[in-house]
């Protein structure tokens, strides 16, 4: 991360917050490089990748934390990507939310050949493509 994006993330971090813990991870290298017959993601577009999670002693604590989760990801919005990371993102969400666009694509024809009746579901559904 940059000076001006730990400034961002510690900003949020002060006192008074929700207590949450958060890891930066760097990117690049090989998985920056797209790898023959990889699959629908063959490389990863981005630099780092910010994880942050928080607990809730109490269920009215749920609220003031996504709140807080959602300011931290706020800060950062310049250097977002186009897409969340497909394994961190636990909030449902269609699979083009976290894919970039050709690998979303790409599941899709992956969809339509091999699961065209929806038998497998998750978090992050990919609906097959048209003909």
């Amino acid at each position: 991360m940059d000076q001006r994006q730990r400034a961002q993330v510690l900003a949020q971090a002060g006192p008074n917050r929700v207590r949450s813990v958060g890891d930066g991870l760097h990117l690049g290298g090989a998985l920056a490089r797209p790898a023959p017959a990889a699959g629908a993601q063959p490389n990863i577009d981005a630099s780092y990748l910010l994880y942050a999670a928080a607990a809730t002693p109490t269920p009215d604590l749920a609220g003031p934390v996504r709140a807080h989760l959602q300011a931290v990801k706020g800060a950062l919005a310049p250097w977002h990507a186009s897409y969340d990371y497909y394994h961190f993102e636990e909030t449902p969400a269609p699979a083009a939310a976290v894919l970039p666009p050709a690998s979303a694509r790409r599941l899709q024809q992956i969809k339509a050949a091999y699961d065209p009746d929806q038998v497998i579901i998750s978090a992050h559904p990919v609906w097959p493509a048209g003909p």
